[in-house]
């Protein structure tokens, strides 16, 4: 649990409601794809050469053709404990080589897919840990990714142009009158506008039906599903609430309002309208 608590403060958070056991496993599963997340987008000072022999020796463990490393082995003893298809974790690994190779998005069904990669991948394995492994339940878990994916991408914008990339679809960009050189200036124009408006929006869909599938989850893990995506999809608001501004600061919740929402969701699973209050949040 520790890369957890270090790294990602929503899913800690939202973590503290499992059961202990399945806890610690959903850390191991977490350290995982946070570790080939780095890869890609940390690689101090590796050439793309050296990190995408690295992403294809971690494949050829995960595809069991040669004997784990000692940071491949705990995912996998997860990953056998729940029937995890290990193509799911492969999953992450092909987005982060599309990452080092230089992908090129240009509509949003090319988003999505990406987003499909590198979070729905996250989600389907999830659902396997928490006890909802039926094909619903794992679409249901695979929205849930690409709306938090997406809301990654709408936030990052800024943080992800530093690095040379672009998720937003280039298709979009052009159609709206956005050049490339606006995201690198920072310039928060009419256009850009509009583009942010799509991918939040997609966001918001992709969190509906993502929530959508609650139901196939064992009661006990519901209120932790429930605090992850209130919380992720929170940050579209402050996106909104920011005009759209993604450059000059960063998205984020303060902690009287991640309070609040934590709150919500415990209330709104103890009482079953998980879902009336969920779809309420995001309107």
């Amino acid at each position: 649990m520790q890369v957890m608590r270090e790294r990602a403060t929503t899913f800690s958070l939202a973590a503290r409601f499992l059961p202990p056991a399945m806890r610690r496993d959903v850390g191991a599963i977490y350290a995982f794809f946070r570790m080939v997340d780095d890869a890609a987008d940390r690689p101090g000072d590796r050439s793309p050469v050296e990190i995408l022999e690295q992403l294809a020796r971690w494949e050829v463990e995960i595809a069991g053709e040669a004997p784990p490393s000692p940071s491949v082995a705990p995912v996998l003893r997860v990953s056998a404990r729940y029937d995890v298809p290990r193509a799911l974790l492969s999953m992450v690994i092909e987005g982060a080589r599309r990452d080092v190779e230089g992908q090129h998005i240009e509509t949003m069904d090319d988003l999505r897919s990406y987003s499909l990669l590198v979070a729905g991948s996250v989600g389907m394995v999830m659902a396997h840990v928490l006890g909802a492994a039926s094909r619903p339940a794992l679409s249901a878990a695979a929205e849930l990714g690409i709306a938090m994916q997406l809301t990654n991408v709408a936030r990052d914008v800024g943080e992800d142009m530093a690095q040379g990339r672009c998720y937003l679809p280039a298709g979009l960009l052009t159609a709206a009158g956005t050049a490339r050189q606006d995201l690198v200036e920072g310039r928060v124009t009419a256009g850009f506008v509009q583009v942010m408006q799509a991918v939040v929006g997609e966001a918001r869909a992709s969190y509906r039906r993502g929530i959508s599938g609650i139901g196939y989850l064992p009661s006990e893990v519901r209120p932790s599903i429930l605090i992850a995506a209130r919380l992720y999809a929170a940050i579209l608001e402050e996106i909104e609430q920011k005009d759209y501004d993604v450059f000059s600061t960063r998205a984020c919740l303060s902690a009287a309002r991640r309070r609040d929402l934590v709150l919500a969701a415990l209330l709104g699973a103890a009482h079953g309208d998980s879902q009336a209050e969920f779809d309420s949040a995001v309107s």
